[in-house]
């Protein structure tokens, strides 16, 4: 089935799934380089802690503790969600070298933000982003 963005959703003979034939063409790429000795698909990494704020107020509990109730106004707090980021993959090298590969047909404005907020936090990763070229050729 196709998306918006006219990815379709692949699957292996050996039955690992991908969310677009780019996708599987990275892997695949990622897996014949020599100096790559492991691949890790769909990490979640974090950008953003979750927390809880008080909708009336606007205090916020930085360290998420239990009292649910606002203690300036004694409103009940609200959860605010994580930001979460997933790569595509996060190899590591024979040098022992962790590195984001991201796979990209379309850049959205989310996937930029969430990138440069991702270089920002996790910049003990570098990143690369593989964007799909015409004739769908992939060079990682």
């Amino acid at each position: 089935m196709r998306n918006k963005y006219h990815n379709q959703k692949v699957k292996t003979s050996g039955g690992k799934k991908f969310d677009s034939r780019l996708e599987l063409k990275v892997y695949s790429a990622l897996q014949r380089n020599p100096i790559i000795s492991s691949i890790e698909r769909q990490v979640p990494l974090e950008l953003q802690a979750g927390f809880r704020k008080c909708p009336k107020c606007g205090q916020v509990d930085p360290l998420n503790k239990k009292p649910v109730r606002c203690p300036l106004c004694m409103e009940k707090m609200i959860w605010i969600a994580p930001i979460t980021y997933v790569a595509d993959f996060l190899v590591t090298t024979t040098d022992k070298r962790r590195i984001v590969v991201e796979a990209k047909g379309q850049m959205t404005e989310t996937a930029r933000i969430k990138l440069k907020i991702f270089q920002r936090r996790w910049s003990q990763y570098p990143l690369r982003v593989i964007r799909c070229v015409k004739g769908g050729q992939v060079d990682v």
